[in-house]
This record gives C-alpha cells, structure tokens and sequence, in this order.
C-alpha cells in the first residue's frame, strides 16, 4: 500500500479541481470559446480511465 500523497490519480484530481476552481472564478476558458469545455471533460476522463487502468497500488488509510 502507498501513502495518498504519492497517487497520480489523487494528484491528478486534485489539479483539476483547482483548475476548475480557477475557472468557475476567472473565466479564462469560457472567454475563449465555449467549445474547449466538451474537450476538457473528455481529455480530462479519459486521463482518469487511464490511471486507473495502470493502478497496481490500493492507497494506505488511516488508522483509527
């Protein structure tokens, strides 16, 4: 088992949150064109089918 910080997949997820934090605030890829959203969501997915299809590791928890 690895330690959370040290998962693609969380990383990964985490910079799209942001990033879609910064969006929802900024605009700056609505202002462009409206159509790089459709790509975005599906680049976005496919990277996630990805990382979990090249998962080898569960993620440690916590004990309580």
């Amino acid at each position: 088992m690895k330690k959370w910080y040290k998962s693609k997949t969380i990383w990964i997820n985490f910079i799209i949150a942001i990033l879609t934090v910064l969006e929802a605030n900024y605009d700056f890829i609505k202002e462009t064109s409206q159509d790089k959203y459709m790509y975005i969501v599906i680049i976005t997915t496919a990277i996630n089918f990805w990382l979990r299809t090249i998962t080898t590791e569960s993620i440690k928890r916590r004990k309580k």
